[in-house]
Formats: structure tokens, C-alpha cells, sequence
């Protein structure tokens, strides 16, 4: 199995690495972890302030940074999982849900597992943009893991108001 996990920042991490490991720590299993940095946000603030010297150093530092929470990640994961399982990074410059989606493909993934921080009000589901994106356009599976925190205020915020009434997230 191939899955595929994209890390946005270090919010969710230690929620997608316990579903992970208990999920797919199984032989014949690769992860590939994939933070993804959108240059735009970085770019066009920056160029049209400073130039483009300051916009590289930005970026490349932004990549570095990414280079080290991935690593930090699969430090994190490694223990959790039988140690057959290979961990792949990859960081890559892109829009985050076109680049998880074209990577998925590449890869061959099974599956996509990806966090949501909750923000967004998309339906019922509650999940961010590049979430819901990935959701409507994968051609695999996709999981989104959200914080416990928020799954508790859900089921909290919901039985208030539908006595006996449970939810399923």
C-alpha cells in the first residue's frame, strides 16, 4: 500500500502520526510524507517590497524549514511503525492541493492522509479548502485527520442540542 501523508505544519502532526502508524503500519506499506510551500504567498508580497534576492532567501529558508519538520516527522513516526516500512520525504513548490493531487498520481498512492485544521465551514465536514479540494479531486482514498480537540467540542456542541443524538465523525 501507498500512502500518501501532506504535512502542512506542525499543528497535526502528532494526530496524523498516531493514525498512521496505527493504520498502516503493516509489510509492504511506503510512506511518503509531503510538505508542500505555495511561492506566491511568499512572492508577491516580497517582490514587489524588496526585490527578487530577498523573495529566494525567503523561500529557501521556508524550504529548509519544511526539509526539517518533515524529518522531524518521520523521526517521530519511525518508532511507531514495524521497521520494514520505508518513510520518503518530499518538499515541493506548488498550490498545495494541485501538487498533492499530481503527487498522488505519480506515486501511485492508495491513499491521501492530510489534517484540517477545522477552520472552513464547507458543508458539514467542516474542512479546510486544500482538504475539501484534495477530497472532491483524488482519485484514492482520502482521510483527513482533524484535531481531537475539535471532534470533542463537535460531539459536545451536538449533543447539547440533540439530546441522545450522537455524532459520527
Amino acid at each position: 500500500m501507498r500512502v500518501l501523508v501532506a504535512i502542512d505544519d506542525d499543528t497535526l502532526i502528532n494526530p496524523i502520526v498516531d493514525f498512521v502508524a496505527a493504520a498502516f503500519s503493516h509489510h509492504g506499506t511506503i510512506i511518503k510524507l509531503l510538505h508542500v510551500i505555495e511561492p506566491s504567498q511568499v512572492t508577491d508580497t516580497l517582490t514587489s517590497m524588496s526585490g527578487h534576492g530577498e523573495t529566494r532567501k525567503i523561500l529557501e529558508e521556508r524550504l529548509r524549514s519544511a526539509s526539517t519538520l518533515l524529518n522531524e516527522v518521520r523521526n517521530d513516526m519511525h518508532p511507531k511503525m514495524i521497521p520494514s516500512v520505508p518513510i520518503e520525504i518530499s518538499v515541493l513548490l506548488g498550490t498545495p492541493h494541485r501538487v498533492i493531487l499530481e503527487t498522488a498520481e505519480e506515486s501511485q498512492s492508495d491513499v491521501i492522509v492530510l489534517g484540517s485544521h477545522g477552520r472552513g465551514d464547507l458543508s458539514r465536514l467542516r474542512i479546510s479548502s486544500v482538504s475539501y479540494a484534495v477530497l472532491s479531486h483524488a482519485e484514492c482514498a482520502v482521510t483527513i485527520v482533524k484535531p481531537r480537540q475539535w471532534v470533542e467540542d463537535l460531539e459536545d456542541s451536538s449533543k447539547s442540542k440533540h439530546a441522545g443524538a450522537q455524532t459520527l465523525v
